[in-house]
């Protein structure tokens, strides 16, 4: 494509002429690329400050986008020491990455040790002279307009020349090729600081090799402090502002009752949302739910062992098939089978979650308030509570846990409750129900599906009348939060988008998020 002719500093509108330029060198491109407005039209002037701003499915009002979603580009000419050699350069790399100015000197084919870099924009480290108020002026009329489709006219202008776009070398880094989550697309300004261009990596590297021939990629890029929360003006929980990209994929064994399953699915959801409140669609958990009716017979698990042992696992089996990696059963009797059920996970690189695992460091930190001496009730079906006996999946926990507690037999009201089509006297049974464990039982573990899809209605009738002094921990609720803190956890960890390496840090984060006050797990 023929060069653009350079704009002299102030001669027409530089944004309006830049958006023109860069629409028409991308559409010449052939590549598939979309416009978007910022949020109410408000102008960026930074990566940081952009990505608050960008709309993308609906994102504009709802947060912005991902850091790494946003194309940072740093601007400027590498000169040898001899001045014989003049490079001009545009290097661009996911905004939660910094540019390695040793990196980028090899990548331009020049001697880090004999090469000087004149950085024009750089938002990491801009090395422009405070007291040179050109260089300042400059600074504030291109700052949030750079994008590799009009680096030409920004360093033609700052460095006096006439350059084409041909003569920018382009340097794009390895991690525009990490999975960034759904959809993979990369934005940055478009020539105009209220508007974006939104593109794949792929495309946008296409575009350019189209339009100017001169596009490398090398890994020229390390994680940011900033993002990471090291160090840097706006290093608070970066980091912690999205979720990433993708996690586990969740598995969800059901049936006893089915209902079980979806009240689980529904808090998972919910404690995500807690830590992100306004994360879009496309960053919620994969979940397979498999709602298998014979999980039924679990109600009679001491006299139906081994058929529940088989229909146990073949479930458990057929999420693991399905790629689940993070798997549980929204149940309180089947973790009987949790010894054998991790293993059997183990086997497919996927980890198995029981309940009593998630619920019991919430008993602890619930303790953790009440007044010395309380005790704990613990409600649910006999092999449920069947602490002293073989079949409840609660007692290790418990005892390493050192949580004795009484126990409350509830068969009956589960039984009821299933059978049951109409909520009008649930409330009122859960309420006889906990009315039999001792008024010492400050602490009430709700180990009983049914009566953990009832509990919310008892305790919003409560709420209206005088608060009921015991605290409830919802056995299904807290393997709800429990599995999204995992799945965010591992998706950290997991993700090479993210960058993160201080996974004890990042666990501690989203702990606090979360409200576990007292660290487990």
């Amino acid at each position: 494509m023929d060069a653009i002719a350079y704009v002299p500093y102030g001669a027409t509108s530089l944004e309006v002429e830049l958006s023109e330029l860069c629409v028409s060198r991308l559409n010449a491109s052939g590549r598939p690329w979309s416009e978007k407005s910022n949020k109410n039209g408000e102008p960026a002037h930074s990566c940081m400050h952009a990505v608050r701003l960008r709309d993308r499915l609906g994102s504009g009002d709802n947060g912005g986008i991902p850091l790494w979603a946003e194309l940072k580009s740093v601007i400027g000419v590498a000169v040898s020491q001899d001045g014989r050699q003049v490079i001009p350069y545009a290097a661009h790399t996911r905004a939660n990455t910094r540019i390695d100015r040793e990196r980028l000197m090899r990548a331009l084919a020049m001697d880090p040790s004999t090469t000087s870099l004149r950085s024009f924009i750089d938002e990491d480290a801009n090395p422009l002279d405070p007291s040179a108020s050109f260089l300042n002026n400059m600074r504030d009329r291109w700052f949030g307009l750079i994008n590799p489709f009009s680096v030409d006219w920004a360093i033609s202008e700052y460095e006096g020349l006439e350059l084409s776009l041909k003569e920018i070398v382009q340097v794009f880094d390895l991690s525009l090729f990490l999975p960034g989550g759904f959809p993979d697309t990369v934005m940055t300004n478009i020539g105009d600081r209220t508007r974006a261009m939104e593109l794949t990596p792929g495309d946008l590297i296409g575009a350019i090799r189209a339009v100017s021939g001169l596009a490398e990629i090398q890994p020229i890029a390390s994680p940011c402090p900033i993002w990471l929360g090291q160090a840097g003006k706006h290093r608070k929980d970066v980091f912690m502002n999205w979720p990433p990209p993708q996690g586990p994929r969740i598995g969800i064994l059901t049936g006893n009752g089915p209902e079980s399953g979806l009240y689980l699915w529904q808090h998972v959801i919910s404690a995500v949302r807690k830590i992100y409140p306004k994360v879009p669609d496309v960053f919620m958990p994969d979940v397979v739910i498999h709602s298998a009716p014979e999980m039924g017979l679990s109600m009679e698990l001491a006299s139906r062992e081994n058929a529940v042992r088989e229909i146990v696992v073949r479930g458990i089996k057929h999420l693991l098939e399905a790629d689940c990696k993070l798997v549980t059963v929204a149940c309180n009797t089947t973790i009987y089978f949790e010894e054998e059920l991790t293993a059997l996970c183990s086997r497919y690189g996927a980890r198995f979650v029981s309940i009593a695992e998630a619920a019991i460091p919430a008993v602890s930190r619930a303790l953790a308030t009440r007044p010395s001496g309380e005790g704990v009730g613990l409600i649910g079906i006999g092999s449920v509570i069947d602490i002293e006996g073989a079949f409840s999946g609660y007692r290790r926990h418990l005892e390493d846990a050192g949580i004795s507690v009484t126990t409350c037999a509830a068969d009956e009201f589960a039984f009821d409750i299933k059978n049951e089509p109409e909520k009008g006297s649930r409330a009122t049974a859960f309420e006889r129900l906990v009315a039999r464990l001792p008024a010492t039982a400050g602490v009430v573990i709700i180990a009983l599906t049914e009566a953990s899809i009832v509990y919310p209605d008892y305790s919003q009738r409560r709420s209206k009348k005088r608060p009921d002094p015991r605290v409830y921990v919802d056995a299904v609720a807290e393997l709800g939060a429990y599995m999204a803190f995992n799945y965010l956890a591992t998706g950290y960890a997991e993700s090479e988008v993210c960058q993160i390496t201080d996974m004890p840090t990042t666990a501690r984060k989203l702990r606090e998020r979360l409200g576990w006050l007292v660290e487990s797990g």
